[in-house]
């Protein structure tokens, strides 16, 4: 699933429990959620998350740039925090950095776990309102996105690294799968548009 049919599929269902939202957290779990849906592609160095913070889209540039970003967060513990949940963090993201697409380390129930426990510690700890809610929906909009596609995702990675997708699917790389997301993404727009102002009138 592109990138812009993610947003929107996250943006909807992020829709969908916005009376659950306390009201502080509303609107920027807009944001939140939408950057959540993109998020898991970020094992891939030409995604739309990679594209606007790597100086170099490729594997080696992906590598490079979050094995740098691992020894800023180890810097910042050893000399502030001292903490064990950033020796954590910096092992996670040098991970990601070393990820293949699809390959578990993102596109899975694991991950989600793993990515929504960082989320709610630094929410926690840097005194922040909670967008554990917003984030987790759009990353659970991911999956469910991928898992539509004929390829399918490790979802149940690191217990198995099988594929699994929906009994229904379509071909991601294929003629259809554009004008089938295009679709999409019309009806959610459309379907947002009427909750949102159902909901602020």
């Amino acid at each position: 699933m592109r990138g812009k049919s993610h947003i929107s599929f996250g943006l909807f269902l992020y829709i969908l429990v916005w009376d659950k939202v306390p009201d502080r957290v509303k609107l920027p779990g807009l944001i939140i959620s939408a950057i959540a849906s993109i998020f898991p592609d970020i094992d891939h160095p030409k995604s739309i998350f990679n594209k606007y913070i790597l100086p170099i889209k490729n594997k080696y540039g992906k590598i490079i740039f979050f094995g740098a970003i691992s020894v800023l967060i180890l810097i910042y513990d050893h000399y502030i925090t001292q903490n064990y949940f950033f020796k954590f963090l910096a092992f996670v993201v040098f991970l990601v950095g070393l990820a293949g697409h699809r390959n578990g380390l993102t596109h899975s129930i694991f991950a989600m776990m793993i990515f929504s426990f960082i989320v709610y510690y630094l929410n926690m700890y840097f005194h922040l309102d909670n967008y554990l809610v917003p984030f987790a929906i759009g990353y659970v909009s991911h999956l469910i996105g991928d898992m539509l596609t004929d390829r399918g995702i490790p979802l149940f990675y690191p217990l198995t690294k099988k594929n699994i997708k929906f009994p229904l699917t379509y071909d991601s790389g294929g003629k259809f799968s554009k004008m089938f997301e295009n679709g999409l993404i019309i009806f959610l727009a459309i379907y947002m548009i009427f909750k949102i102002y159902y909901l602020w009138n």
